[in-house]
């Protein structure tokens, strides 16, 4: 999976995720493709969720902050109620509290696996061009000799193969 800075590369291609309008394209190659635009509105919907769980907590919580003697009648049975109530509310509440913490781990986890993604790509075309600087022998742009134009790229040693295109690779990695 890598990801691609530019945002206008998806626009108008591939599957819409679940129908949220955020696209991700499966290359021919089986890599999927995401941008940072998608990403970062992948977070700002966990976000928004996580901003819900508080509200709908901070109501639970008020909810049982009600649940006192005066609330209910001294009738056995509103008893009973009130005691299973107060037990639903608690567990609901843990529900919701663990429900946050998985939520705020998988914001988490994206953002780190973005960043590492594009760590990774940075890293990779650190050391692509550290192969073409020492293919030109060190030279930032190759120069031409008067007599005879330079018309390709100069010849690859005889033991490895020459690439067909920038990208294409004989081994996958």
């Amino acid at each position: 999976m890598t990801l691609a800075p530019d945002p206008a590369r998806d626009r108008g291609r591939g599957a819409t995720a679940a129908g949220r309008g955020m696209t991700m394209e499966e290359d021919v190659g089986g890599q999927v493709t995401l941008t940072m635009e998608v990403v970062e509105k992948r977070l700002d919907n966990i976000q928004a969720l996580l901003t819900e769980l508080d509200e709908i907590t901070t109501q639970i919580q008020g909810i049982q902050a009600k649940q006192t003697s005066e609330r209910w009648a001294s009738l056995p049975g509103a008893g009973t109620f009130a005691s299973a109530y107060a037990t639903t509310l608690g567990d609901l509440g843990g529900c919701l509290s663990k429900l946050r913490m998985y939520t705020e781990g998988l914001a988490t986890t994206l953002a780190q696996n973005a960043a590492d993604l594009l760590a990774t790509d940075a890293d990779a075309k650190a050391r692509m061009d550290a192969i073409l600087t020492k293919l030109d022998g060190g030279a930032t742009t190759p120069s031409p000799t008067p007599a005879a134009p330079v018309t390709s790229a100069p010849p690859v040693a005889a033991s490895a193969p020459a690439p067909t295109s920038w990208g294409d690779s004989a081994a996958t990695s």
